[in-house]
This record gives C-alpha cells, structure tokens and sequence, in this order.
C-alpha cells in the first residue's frame, strides 16, 4: 500500500489538508475520529444550474486493523490512511486546477443531499441502495452495443 510507511503525524497531514481546501474556496473543514477511523468534511460555496448555495462533503474514511497487532501497527495504520487522504485530495484539486473536472464533479459522491423524505445523506449512499434494487443500472450500454468500441465518444 502506498504511503504504508509513512512517518508523516496524521495531523500534520489534516494540517495539509486544510491548506489545500482553504485556498480552494472552502469556508470550513472539520474531522471526527473514532477508535474506527475518521469522517473529514468541508463546506464549500457552489454553483450548480446558476443557484447558488453550500455544498457540505463528508469523507468518511474506516481503518483496517486487521493486520495490527500492536499500538505502534496501529498508528501507522493511522498516519497511512491520514497521509492517502492528504494526496488524495491535493490529486482531486489538481485535476479541478487544470479543467479536467469541477470541484462539484470531483466530491459529488460525497457531497450531502437532502432527500424528499427529509433525510439527509452522502450522494453514494443514497444512489447504492436503489443500483442494489434494479432502480438504477449502471451496466446498461446504450441498445445495440455490446463494447465502447460501438460508441461514439465525443
């Protein structure tokens, strides 16, 4: 795994992080951390279809223990998967920088959605469960085609 010996605190990464989310617009960044791993989210301002609004994204991010048996394998489980996010993210905002993606394009899996029932939830998370159903299928090719190689791109 990348990053797997790391020696980087985990908190110089979220350090990191925010620098980067900061001086790309966004007006708040916040982490939770749990014995299982952390959420980090940011609120950024958006335009989307010309409205105007704030888009809240919500990272959550699990650590996997699995093969730490000490306090010290646990750590750097810690600083691994602090130090990913950090070059995840200045990946992401590198891509939005050169106009290969908008910001809203690049976090719209994470971003935070009200749904008509009131509840709100992740963009992935509510999207899932209807793919799970049949509501949704994201292995349809367009009728006829069989490989991208019978599509037009473009």
């Amino acid at each position: 795994m990348a990053y797997e010996q790391t020696s980087v605190d985990a908190m110089k990464s979220w350090g990191e992080i925010c620098k980067i989310l900061y001086s790309h617009g966004c007006e708040a960044t916040r982490y939770t951390e749990t014995p299982e791993g952390f959420i980090m989210e940011f609120i950024r301002v958006s335009v989307a279809d010309g409205r105007k609004g704030k888009q809240l994204v919500r990272m959550p991010v699990a650590y996997d223990y699995s093969r730490c048996k000490t306090p010290n394998q646990k750590e750097q489980e810690r600083r691994t998967k602090w130090r990913s996010l950090y070059y995840y993210v200045k990946a992401v905002f590198d891509a939005v920088d050169k106009g290969i993606v908008m910001v809203e394009q690049a976090f719209m899996a994470d971003t935070v959605v009200s749904l008509p029932s009131g509840e709100q939830k992740r963009v992935i998370e509510a999207f899932l469960p209807q793919v799970s159903k049949g509501v949704l299928d994201v292995f349809a090719l367009p009728p006829g085609r069989e490989s991208i190689d019978e599509a037009k791109i473009g």
